[in-house]
Parts: structure tokens; C-alpha cells; sequence
């Protein structure tokens, strides 16, 4: 066999090895999708939920930031008198951070830290939060519209997100900051 047949040969088989390379790394960094590919990245704040409560108006409001594979989950707080006065403005009164798990339209959270802040009526403040270890996990239908995202997460394991647990709704609109 001629030198030039066997160049030739060696070059198409090194030409189509490239190529099995490039697809085989393209499909395995397609599947290792993280969050910012999904648009998720970023915070996330939830419309304000007031319940009025005798002459006074609780707030409450949630934010979520999302990076890299994980998140922090909080939760805000703002009690006001009906005329206006403020009793406290917004404050954290807990917050989750943990790991995320991000498919199309699909995301599981494991949280790794839970804390919660205390209110002192006397001073007329919240403490600061703090943290401890937790093991909660989240499974969550998400959809996203640009700077809508609406989370569904069953509460209370009942099939449906069509309920309201505690003063909190299954089906919440988040719009990105």
C-alpha cells in the first residue's frame, strides 16, 4: 500500500476521532446543565401577602436567590398600623440555603442550614438569624416566563396546589429583581 494511502487513511481516522470527541463533549456538558442555563439565576421576590390582623397589617414576602447548583430561601416580614405608622419595616425572619437540582420545568431543593430570627417586642426589633443544620428537601414544578417564575409545591402532599397551609398558598409568582 502507498505511504500517501496510508496518510490519507490515518488522517480521516484522526479527523473522525476528533469529531466523536467534540459530540461526546458537547452531549456530556448538555447534560451537565447548571441553574444559569435554565435563566434561574439570580433573585427572585414574591408578591406581597398582607393579612390584615385587628388594626394592624402583617406583610409577609419571600425571596429566593439561586447561583450555582444551590440557593437561599427567605422569608420578610413588615407589620404596619392600618393609618400607616410603621411597627417594624422588612426584615428576615428566616432563612434556608441548600443545594438545587434544576430539570426543565421540574427542581429538587436540599437544604443543608435552617435558622429563623425572634421577634422582641421590647426592644421592638429581631434578632439576628441564626443558623442550624437542616434536612429538609423541596420537590417543586416551576415555570418560567421571563421575569415570572412560578413555583408549585405540594404543601401538604395531597395531589393538588390548590390549597393555602398557614397562610401560605402552594402556587406562589416570583419576579426576578
Amino acid at each position: 500500500m502507498p505511504i500517501s494511502n496510508t496518510i490519507l487513511r490515518n488522517s480521516v481516522a484522526n479527523e473522525n476521532l476528533y469529531w466523536i470527541i467534540v459530540f461526546t463533549l458537547a452531549l456530556t456538558l448538555s447534560a451537565c446543565q447548571s441553574n444559569k442555563n435554565h435563566g434561574l439565576i439570580g433573585v427572585w421576590e414574591s408578591e406581597v401577602n398582607k393579612q390584615p390582623r385587628g388594626n394592624e397589617i402583617l406583610s409577609i414576602k419571600k425571596e429566593i436567590r439561586f447561583s450555582d447548583n444551590t440557593y437561599q430561601y427567605s422569608w420578610y416580614k413588615k407589620l404596619a398600623m392600618k393609618e400607616g405608622s410603621i411597627i417594624y419595616d422588612w426584615s428576615e425572619v428566616a432563612r434556608e440555603t441548600g443545594w438545587d437540582s434544576i430539570t426543565e420545568g421540574y427542581m429538587q431543593w436540599t437544604a443543608n442550614l435552617y435558622g429563623a430570627a425572634k421577634y422582641n417586642k421590647e426592644a421592638g426589633g429581631w434578632s439576628s438569624i441564626k443558623m442550624s443544620p437542616s434536612t429538609n428537601n423541596h420537590s417543586i414544578f416551576f415555570s418560567l416566563n421571563g421575569n415570572k417564575l412560578i413555583l408549585k409545591e405540594d404543601l401538604n402532599l395531597d395531589g393538588d396546589f390548590d390549597d393555602v397551609i398557614d397562610g401560605e398558598a402552594e402556587i406562589t409568582l416570583y419576579l426576578k429583581k
